[in-house]
């Protein structure tokens, strides 16, 4: 079974049932690139080296983190495939993920949230200091209710429903 097969009839099938919207889309993004990089090749023709040679390629247009979470999807795909009973065995078993700078954290400088907020267009300018000032994400604040905030103790409590779940973030 060739690979763009299995994904598009298969594999975003079973992701779009299993995983939220947002996460689902991620998928989707991130198969599409894996699907125009391998080409219309055979699940079985994937292997080690063709993996590998992907990470090389990825490595000159992103950071280890984005290489990673590509290999993620391609490890979910080819292990669905296995369970399909279309592969014997995922070659992401033997494959190396790439080590990720975890330990660094970065803050705007007064005069880059200056600079931000002067040439925010208006109608986001809201956002970008709710953000600023939160750190909350563009998805937290779009997905907001009102009953999340506490005006008289001035705390927003950023709440998983069905129809939004937030990233979970571990901090060292």
């Amino acid at each position: 079974m060739k690979l763009k097969t299995f994904v598009l009839n298969e594999f975003y099938p079973w992701s779009k049932a299993n995983k939220s919207a947002r996460a689902h889309e991620l998928t989707v993004i991130s198969m599409n690139r894996l699907m125009g990089y391998f080409g219309n090749i055979s699940l079985k023709e994937i292997d080690i080296k063709k993996v590998e040679d992907f990470i090389i390629w990825r490595k000159q247009q992103c950071g280890n983190r984005t290489v990673n979470i590509d290999l993620t999807y391609l490890g979910q795909c080819l292990k669905k495939a296995v369970q399909y009973k279309h592969l014997k065995e995922s070659p992401m078993l033997f494959v190396k993920r790439l080590k990720e700078n975890t330990g660094r954290l970065r803050f705007f400088s007064s005069e880059e949230i200056s600079l931000l907020l002067d040439n925010a267009n208006p109608y986001i300018e809201r956002f970008v200091c709710v953000g600023l000032m939160t750190g909350m994400r563009l998805g937290e604040m779009l997905n907001l209710k009102i009953s999340q905030i506490n005006f008289d103790k001035n705390i927003i409590q950023v709440t998983n429903t069905t129809e939004f779940q937030t990233k979970v973030v571990k901090l060292c």
